[in-house]
């Protein structure tokens, strides 16, 4: 498994970001932490809450198999609440504090995604870019909760970051995807966890535009910096942070020119049979016939002698 990760401060005066990925024992995870609350509470629940996915993942991948995979979400997401409360009781000045979480936590090939709040994490695979996760925030609310009804840009810009749950020591609960079973990691995919930093307004929508930079990537280090550089480009006002996990350094996800690749196999191959073709007539006028053609004259010779003589 290849993870890597990277965090900017981008237009803000402070990282209030946080970011965890870690390898052992054929177990992974990747975690964002998005803060809140004013300029230290935010830094403290990110961290907080990234220090104990980190002691968590210790004790998990001591000893990892598939059926503690959400249970070991569920706990961080519950620890998580706890201790932030604890803080928020114990120190007035962090009160209002508080963060989102999005986490990968996987065991070879299978693993589950754990969130709550408006951070995400995203599966990258041949048909395009899916969000795993569900933003918890008023617009997503009102969009479940109101289908097909449109609403105009101001509304959503207002409560696009508003959010219905987050990690504030009030005990919200987080979503686990999927609902059964585990997802399965194919050698062609990439997973993607972000802050709503990297989410961007101005440009194409997200999963275009992750697509687009993914493919023209090289690797997954240079693709996670393309995409804080694009949402930076594009006007993000916040931290910008962006977690990558893929099978492979370079995945082999299919591009558009792959769709042509059976097409053009075919075309050059066709293409070579008929430049041995012709090179097998060219030789076969040029060298083969003559010849025949000078044996027959000399047995036609060798006839005539002899007969002349046999008159004689």
């Amino acid at each position: 498994m290849y993870l890597s990760e990277s965090t900017i401060t981008g237009r803000r005066q402070e990282n209030q970001d946080s970011i965890y990925i870690k390898q052992n024992n054929y177990a992974f995870v990747m975690a964002v932490a998005d803060g809140m609350g004013g300029h230290t509470g935010g830094k403290v629940a990110s961290r907080t809450v990234i220090a104990i996915v980190k002691r968590e993942f210790r004790e998990f991948s001591a000893d990892p198999s598939y059926d503690k995979i959400k249970i070991y979400l569920k706990t961080i997401i519950e620890k998580s609440q706890n201790e932030i409360k604890n803080i928020s009781v114990t120190n007035p000045k962090l009160k209002s504090l508080g963060t989102t979480l999005t986490i990968v936590l996987g065991y070879y090939s299978r693993y589950a995604v754990g969130n709550i709040g408006d951070s995400r994490t995203y599966l990258i695979d041949d048909d395009g870019v899916r969000q795993i996760t569900q933003d918890h925030t008023f617009l997503n609310q009102f969009i479940k909760q109101n289908p097909g009804k449109s609403i105009n840009k101001e509304s959503a810009n207002k409560y696009g970051k508003l959010l219905t749950k987050c990690i504030d020591g009030n005990g919200d609960e987080g979503d686990i995807f999927p609902e059964n079973d585990l997802f399965r990691l194919n050698a062609s995919e990439i997973l993607l966890s972000c802050s709503d930093g990297m989410i961007v307004e101005n440009g194409m929508p997200a999963e275009e535009y992750i697509r687009k930079i993914i493919e023209e990537s090289k690797n997954i280090e240079k693709a996670k910096d393309y995409l804080i550089k694009y949402a930076y480009d594009k006007g993000s006002r916040d931290n910008i942070s962006v977690a990558i996990a893929s099978k492979s350094y370079k995945p082999t996800y299919k591009t558009m020119l792959d769709q042509y690749v059976p097409v053009l196999s075919f075309f050059i191959s066709s293409i070579v049979s008929l430049i041995i073709f012709i090179y097998f007539i060219v030789h076969l006028l040029i060298h083969v016939l003559p010849n025949n053609q000078k044996d027959t004259e000399n047995e036609g010779v060798a006839v005539y002698e002899l007969t002349e003589n046999k008159m004689t």
